[in-house]
């Protein structure tokens, strides 16, 4: 059988029925798509959308690939952030819990103090990855530096 990793988008394809996955192929959820489906505020505007995406996900995906590379090099250069991660992502997946019980088909939208409650930490979490993504970019211009001294200096 063929693996293919899925975007985001494949789940709310298949959500919104736009896509029928073939049973010669095996879908293949990332942290990444999860985390983008746990942290949006589509939550917020569209809640039964990305409530089926989750769905999707469950009945049409198998082991999830648990670490983006960002996120696997990351973690490997500094413990607050594979911390921090953990503890974000633990409350996110509560307020996900919490979310996903309700039966949005018979609610025309969230509940408000939810509403609040999935955007806030949507932010929260955004702000720390790109708090992380900044302090990465700064040590590039130096990693150049040094990738640039050493091409071609060395024989294998």
């Amino acid at each position: 059988m063929q693996r293919v990793i899925c975007d985001t988008n494949v789940w709310y394809w298949i959500a919104m029925g736009k896509f029928i996955p073939s049973k010669n192929v095996v879908l293949v959820p990332t942290h990444f798509s999860l985390y983008e489906l746990a942290t949006t505020e589509q939550a917020v505007t569209y809640p039964l959308l990305v409530q089926n995406a989750i769905k999707a996900v469950y009945e049409y995906g198998t082991d999830i690939i648990p670490v983006g590379p960002f996120e696997f090099v990351l973690s490997n250069q500094s413990s607050s952030f594979s911390d921090w991660d953990i503890s974000m992502m633990k409350k996110m997946l509560k307020t996900f819990e919490e979310m996903m019980s309700i039966d949005f088909s018979q609610i025309d939208q969230i509940p408000e103090a939810l509403d609040a409650k999935v955007r806030e930490e949507s932010k929260k979490c955004r702000k720390g990855r790109t708090e992380f993504v900044a302090y990465a970019n700064s040590l590039l211009p130096q990693i150049r530096k040094n990738i640039n001294k050493t091409i071609g200096k060395k024989r294998h």
